[in-house]
């Protein structure tokens, strides 16, 4: 069961180790658009940024990827302003950067990441939320989570009016370290402890992108699922989008 239009995208530079999910939002087409032009254009100015650089836990590094989204953010709000369809036009974005044993997460909105490290799965991302919010403040607990009506209000996005605020973070990768990104329509309908057994269970990334998107749909499958899977020493991954 998906949503009647795809708005999830998804991007991968095995020779700039980048990878990359967006979820697109609006009526009509808009958030196919802002999902296509995330996925298409964020690569291409992050190779332009980080030529030279070489470490990523630098602050000048981190600074390249963040002028980078709220760019290109910039773009998306000033070329479609007045444009009809294209009200409320937008997209999350959730990307790692991988160099050497240094991986870069930056995301907006409600994509995550996930790192699986022997045996145990953490979460490398925070939603930007209403419901996050709500949740870090204590006015709402884990039980009334589900179903919320604030679930998907994103806070923050590409294609918001105001600059965004990317979450950037650099952690070191080791031996066997595995690395999910994936639109909500996964995360929604499977828990954590699920995903790191599916996860921890399959050691093939392919066979792992389809199950993980055929257990979502036989949770409910209510949005459009992406899943891309990373796993250290394999030379590119492997993303599936239904």
């Amino acid at each position: 069961m998906f949503a009647r239009r795809n708005q999830d995208r998804w991007a991968a530079d095995p020779s700039l180790g980048l990878y990359l999910v967006a979820d697109g939002m609006g009526g009509q087409n808009a958030g196919e658009l802002a999902a296509d032009i995330v996925a298409h254009t964020v690569p291409r100015q992050i190779k332009q940024r980080l030529a030279g650089h070489s470490r990523q836990s630098d602050e000048p590094f981190l600074e390249q990827i963040r002028r980078a989204l709220c760019e290109l953010s910039k773009t998306l709000v000033e070329q479609t302003r007045g444009e009809v369809g294209l009200e409320g036009l937008g997209s999350t974005v959730v990307l790692l950067l991988v160099c050497g044993q240094e991986g870069t997460v930056a995301n907006l909105g409600d994509s995550r990441a996930y790192l699986w490290r022997q045996g145990r799965l953490s979460r490398l991302t925070k939603d930007h939320t209403v419901l996050q919010i709500l949740l870090d403040r204590g006015e709402v607990n884990a039980a009334e989570v589900v179903d919320h009506p604030a679930g998907h209000h994103v806070t923050r996005f590409v294609g918001m009016p105001d600059p965004p605020l990317p979450d950037i973070h650099t952690l070191e990768l080791e031996p066997g370290d595995r690395i999910l990104l994936c639109s909500d329509g996964l995360s929604d309908m499977l828990c954590e402890s699920t995903l790191s057994e599916l996860i921890g269970g399959c050691s093939d990334v392919e066979v792992l992108c389809e199950t993980l998107i055929a257990s979502a749909n036989e949770a409910g499958g209510a949005d459009n699922i992406t899943a891309l899977s990373w796993r250290w020493k394999m030379p590119r991954p492997l993303a599936v989008t239904p």
